[in-house]
């Protein structure tokens, strides 16, 4: 049963961590957009 479970359980590992990466990268993006963001409208009020 370990021959088996050990492998799936590494192939489950490896896709958890690229999801988690590519989440983590979304998350950085979305909150570099957002400052990008509000410099623009600090500069438009000022």
């Amino acid at each position: 049963a370990d021959g088996v479970i050990g492998p799936i359980r590494k192939s489950v590992l490896l896709v958890d961590s690229t999801v988690v990466d590519g989440v983590v990268d979304l998350i950085v993006a979305v909150r570099t957009v957002n400052a990008m963001g509000r410099k623009a409208i600090d500069r438009e009020q000022s």
